[in-house]
């Protein structure tokens, strides 16, 4: 599959960029930094709101190593967001046998897309299961701090971008999941109104092949978990 989804990150600015950061393979978060004031924003978004947040970030991983990332953490990437609408679409990638695995997962290309992939993975998972997200997305944050050529470019789209899921999709007691998230709810130039969020999550689903993307459950699976309509079509 090729990712062919509107560029919401500069990824032409810091693709393939030469490395000018440490790496060990052998200390997993040895890049991560407690950053309460981060995580104390991310509190007040609701859940499917982190994990839409964890996915971006996760793409700006995965735009510093664009060939790397091609298929597999797009795959995930996609699969993921048709899991903000409805979990029952996301078949869990960290235990499928296209996960990325061995050799590819090692050196300072392959292990932050490696990590970047299992750490939305076990995002994805928690919320479905209405566990606790921060700490596991400020990981996810730190390790683009770690990779990137401009962190401070990330961290002024960060800013952004929490502030929109703030205003947009708080956390509440009685909801902490809130509910469905699109995409281009993350495009700094969107027009936001609740009729084009719903046409653009339409558009998505409907947009998506589980033929092309094994991270995808099939319309017969969907069945058997009670999904009720047509899968894929989301009328």
């Amino acid at each position: 599959m090729q990712w062919t989804f509107a560029p919401y990150i500069p990824v032409a600015d810091i693709a393939d960029k030469p490395v000018d950061y440490v790496w060990n393979d052998g200390n997993v978060l040895f890049y991560y930094r407690e950053d309460p004031r981060f995580e104390n924003r991310l509190a007040k978004i609701c859940a499917r709101g982190v994990v839409a947040l964890s996915a971006a970030i996760a793409e700006w991983i995965g735009g510093r190593w664009p060939s790397l990332a091609q298929p597999v953490l797009f795959w995930e990437l996609e699969a993921v967001w048709a899991g903000i609408v409805d979990w029952r679409y996301l078949r869990p990638p960290a235990t499928s046998p296209h996960a990325p695995q061995g050799e590819s997962c090692k050196g300072p290309d392959g292990g932050p897309i490696c990590d970047a992939f299992f750490t939305l993975a076990n995002i994805a998972a928690r919320a479905e299961r209405s566990s606790s997200l921060v700490s596991h997305c400020s990981a996810l944050s730190q390790l683009a701090i770690h990779v990137l050529p401009n962190p401070e470019e990330f961290k002024a789209w960060r800013r952004r971008a929490m502030a929109q899921l703030t205003d947009l999709y708080p956390r509440q007691k009685d909801a902490p999941l809130g509910p469905p998230i699109a995409r281009q709810t993350l495009d700094q130039q969107y027009s936001y109104t609740p009729e084009s969020v719903d046409h653009a999550l339409r558009e998505f689903v409907r947009g998506l092949y589980p033929t092309e993307n094994p991270f995808l459950r099939s319309p017969e699976e969907l069945k058997a978990l009670g999904f009720h309509g047509t899968p894929y079509d989301n009328r």
